[in-house]
C-alpha cells in the first residue's frame, strides 16, 4: 500500500455533500458503508473512499490519527480537546512497547497499568 494514500486520507476534506470540509477518515462509518453499498464516485475520490471502507470496517482508523494536519483555525479547538486522546494513545503505545522489551513475571500487567495511566490523564484534564 502507498503510505501517500494514507497521508491524503487523513487529510483530505469532502469536497461536497452533507459533509463537506469534513476530513475523509472523519466521516461517519454508516455514510461510508452507504457509499460501499450505492458505489464510489469515480476517480481519485473514490479510490480514497474505498481505502476508508475497508480502514473502517477493520478498525483501524485510529493508525490515521498520527497523520492529520491540522486543517486551520476552525479546527483548533477540536484539536485542543483531542490532544488528551492523543497522549493517552501515546502512552498506551508506549506501555505496550515497554511490556514488550522487558517481560518481568512480578510486572503488572499491561491493561491495569493502562488504566492507571488513563485514570491519571483524566484527573489532569478535570483538573485542567
Amino acid at each position: 500500500m502507498n503510505p501517500e494514500l494514507l497521508l491524503e486520507l487523513a487529510n483530505t476534506t469532502m469536497p461536497y455533500g452533507r459533509y463537506q470540509g469534513v476530513r475523509l477518515c472523519d466521516l461517519p462509518e454508516p455514510y461510508v458503508v452507504w457509499y460501499h453499498t450505492k458505489g464510489f464516485p469515480s476517480r481519485h475520490l473514490g479510490e480514497l473512499l474505498g481505502l476508508l471502507y475497508e480502514i473502517k470496517v477493520n478498525g483501524l482508523e485510529p493508525l490515521l490519527e498520527p497523520l492529520k494536519k491540522p486543517l486551520g483555525p476552525k479546527t483548533s479547538k477540536t484539536t485542543a480537546a483531542s490532544a488528551p486522546l492523543s497522549a493517552a494513545l501515546e502512552k498506551a503505545k508506549q506501555l505496550r512497547e515497554e511490556c514488550r522489551q522487558v517481560p518481568h513475571a512480578d510486572a503488572p500487567p499491561l491493561d491495569s497499568r493502562i488504566a492507571k495511566e488513563l485514570e491519571k490523564l483524566r484527573q489532569s484534564i478535570k483538573e485542567d
